[in-house]
């Protein structure tokens, strides 16, 4: 019963996603059923972007935007109600694991012991070992 209710709710939610003009409208309801499945904490959604200056009323309309800065994570939803303070909140790049999910493949760094063993290089039985990776899996989506 319990399964057939999580299953309804996913199929209602990507009836929700075809049919909306703007995904953006989604999200909220994307962390309320990503928090509701897997019994996280919380869950939130931020999207990357440059960090905002100071600006003058003589200013320009682009002079808000500091493009020299790295980017920061600008949270923009968040579940359950007790963590909606987030909302708004700046991740600046160091702080917290949320800028790894940015790194391209090349750019993370891998724990000792993890590194992939190359096609052709023997280990340590002498044979030749066959590409394996031993570290996260790929984020098919980084792959530019």
């Amino acid at each position: 019963m319990l399964e057939q209710k999580k299953q309804a709710r996913i199929e209602k939610f990507y009836l929700d996603l075809y049919e909306s003009a703007d995904l953006n409208d989604n999200l909220q309801e994307l962390t309320e059923i990503i928090h509701e499945f897997t019994g996280a904490t919380g869950v939130y959604v931020g999207k990357l972007e440059h960090p905002r200056l100071q600006i003058e009323d003589k200013d320009n309309d682009k002079a808000h935007i500091d493009r020299e800065a790295p980017k920061v994570v600008k949270y923009i939803y968040a579940t359950p109600e007790s963590h909606k303070y987030m909302v708004g909140k700046i991740l600046k790049p160091g702080q917290g694991l949320s800028h790894g999910a940015f790194l391209a493949p090349e750019d993370k760094v891998v724990p000792e012991g993890n590194e992939p063993v190359q096609d052709g290089e023997p280990g340590e039985d002498g044979e030749k070992a066959q590409a394996v990776n031993k570290g996260p899996p790929k984020d098919e989506l980084m792959d530019f």
